[in-house]
Order: structure tokens, then C-alpha cells, then sequence
């Protein structure tokens, strides 16, 4: 039962990253009435940004989306409040 779990979870949270890629070609060909198959190379780009600003130099990376601004911001500490 611990293995179907797991499997179900993993599933759902794949199929859901397979639905979101689907509907950002179906919204590029309807926009533009052209496929494009960049969103693998963009997203391959984005990973690779990522660790190498987190592994390979060390930056911390700690983001969070401001609410009341409507913007990124960066994260200054935790929270003592939970």
C-alpha cells in the first residue's frame, strides 16, 4: 500500500507538469498558429541557471512573491511567526 501511494502521488504530480507543458503549446499555436517546441529548451536553460547559481557559486537564491507589491522579493529571513 506504501508503493501504490508513492506511485500515485508521483503520477499525478508528473501528469500535472505534462498537462501544464500541453497547454502552454496549445496557447502558443493558437496565439501564433505556429508550434513551438522551445519550452524544453527554455526549461533545460532555466535548471541549468539555477544550479549553477546554487551549487557551483553558491549563491542562496531564497525568493518569495510579495503579495502586496506584486513582485519578487528577496527573502531576508524566516519568520518567527508560524
Amino acid at each position: 500500500m506504501d508503493k501504490f501511494l508513492i506511485f500515485t502521488v508521483v503520477g499525478l504530480t508528473l501528469s500535472a507538469v505534462y498537462a501544464i507543458v500541453a497547454s502552454g503549446l496549445v496557447l502558443t499555436y493558437a496565439t501564433t498558429g505556429i508550434f513551438n517546441f522551445a519550452h524544453g529548451a527554455i526549461g533545460m536553460f532555466v535548471a541549468f541557471a539555477y544550479w549553477q547559481f546554487r551549487f557551483a557559486w553558491g549563491c542562496p537564491l531564497r525568493w518569495r512573491w510579495s503579495w502586496r507589491s506584486g513582485c519578487w522579493r528577496r527573502r531576508s529571513g524566516y519568520s518567527s511567526t508560524a
